[in-house]
């Protein structure tokens, strides 16, 4: 589970912010925390703030270290003006992104330094934090920046897995990997060598982290457990009032549905769908095509020949003769498929992160929305990351103070993250908060002109 983010020189972030989801003492609610003898982990943060305040950069920003340390190429990710570019000195400053994780009941610190100006890998750390700190490994660039000096301690019990450890950790002494992350290289470099099991556990918790911008539709698809169960989607579409009585699943013909596709692309989804047959010869992929959702799905018989069936979702909204397809529905409608699917995640340590939860939702969609989620995470590790606009949702019937934080731009136009903590609030003034807000009381709303000339004579 993510115990804390640092991030500094990306973006609208100068200086380093952070954001913790260390718990407090409290017990309200407290089921939204996971918690042992050394930590109190929060399921949620919620991350209020004016336009332009930053919000949306926060969740890029682990958005950025995520692609980075899963592709593990500084080649392969776009640093061009990532920069706090307000200060043209910052051009030259190292942009630093940290992850404070508990992973199988340990705690680690993994960072790393990028440099804007040569796109390389100016520092590395992954550093067991549990007890006594032990370094798992260290990269820094030496200051004629000609090579790295690395480090690590390690205990590699067998010899010859020891020696070839590190042999692959000086490997990154050399200049020619300064664009290669440590991690990424040793997960699999080292995939035979036992004590390097967290490396791998590092980047499996990287891979399952799962980001949702206002502008993502349909990504989501493939967590089917909710989107093919006719039950599960009728109670919750009743449920949030969208006006569909039932969903329901319709035959269509394979040239009907991919009439619009090209060829050469044709044939690269039928190649998918059987690579993706399974030990019971089936397979099932689905695609958002113009708008609508197909489910094609293959099959292999005895005589190992494939065959294809395709199916789409459409919804009665009370005319069963006249059903409307997933194109026809409303934004909010779309907006509750690209999120119900989360709900049916249970892998262990999911980092869910939002951007604008509330787009194009009701007020009331969005606390149920969000209710659902947290009880879903009753007896699971996964945790909910997410920015908004909507004051009501800064509910402590709803949410704990210390799941609430606020982004604020600076007079330098930089971004300030601090928490609702900060702050002494009552309980018994909790309905009050919304309005504590608007008028200013924890910053983080737009300073307007009173007077702006709208209305001129």
């Amino acid at each position: 589970m993510l115990i804390k983010f640092s991030v500094s020189n990306f973006m609208s972030f100068n200086k380093t912010q952070s954001l913790s989801m260390q718990g407090n003492k409290s017990n309200r609610l407290k089921f939204h925390m996971v918690s042992d003898d050394r930590s109190r982990l929060l399921k949620s943060a919620l991350i209020f703030g004016a336009n332009a305040s930053g919000k949306s950069n926060f969740i890029k920003a682990i958005d950025f270290a995520r692609i980075l340390v899963l592709k593990g190429d500084t080649t392969r990710v776009v640093l061009e003006k990532k920069y706090f570019r307000i200060d043209e000195k910052n051009k030259d400053k190292p942009g630093i992104f940290q992850f404070d994780l508990e992973l199988n009941g340990k705690y680690y610190s993994y960072g790393f330094a990028i440099s804007y100006l040569t796109n390389n890998i100016i520092g590395e750390w992954l550093i067991d934090i549990t007890n006594k700190e032990k370094v798992i490994f260290s990269r820094t660039l030496k200051d004629d920046s000609s090579s790295y000096e690395t480090e690590s301690i390690l205990t590699i019990k067998e010899v010859t897995s020891k020696t070839r450890f590190n042999i692959y950790l000086d490997d990154f002494k050399k200049s020619e990997m300064s664009n290669l992350l440590v991690l990424t290289d040793l997960s699999k470099r080292s995939s035979d060598i036992e004590e390097c099991n967290i490396l791998r556990d590092i980047i499996k918790w990287f891979s399952k982290i799962v980001v949702i911008y206002p502008n993502t539709h349909n990504d989501l698809w493939k967590f089917k457990t909710v989107l093919t169960n006719d039950k599960v989607l009728t109670n919750f579409l009743e449920g949030l009032d969208t006006g569909i009585e039932k969903p329901l699943i319709k035959r269509v013909d394979f040239v009907t549905a991919l009439k619009d596709v090209p060829d050469s692309v044709k044939d690269n989804i039928l190649k998918e769908v059987s690579n993706s047959l399974n030990k019971n010869d089936k397979g099932t992929l689905l695609l958002n095509i113009s708008g609508s959702v197909f489910f094609i799905k293959a099959k292999k018989s005895p005589g190992k020949e494939i065959s294809y069936t395709v199916n789409t979702i459409v919804f009665d909204h009370g005319n069963s003769s006249d059903c409307f397809e997933f194109k026809d529905e409303s934004d909010g409608t779309k907006r509750i498929f690209d999120l119900l699917p989360l709900l049916s995640i249970e892998d262990e340590d999911s980092l869910i992160l939002i951007d604008e939860l509330n787009q194009s939702l009701h007020t009331k969609l969005a606390q149920l929305f969000y209710e659902m989620f947290m009880n879903s995470c009753k007896g699971l590790r996964k945790q909910l990351i997410f920015t908004t606009h909507d004051i009501l949702l800064m509910d402590l019937d709803l949410v704990r103070q210390d799941e609430i934080w606020f982004i604020e731009r600076q007079e330098n136009h930089s971004s300030k993250l601090y928490s609702l903590s900060d702050y002494k609030v009552r309980i018994d003034s909790k309905k009050k908060l919304g309005a504590d807000y608007l008028v200013g009381r924890y910053g983080a709303i737009p300073v307007l002109e009173k007077d702006i000339g709208c209305y001129d004579e």
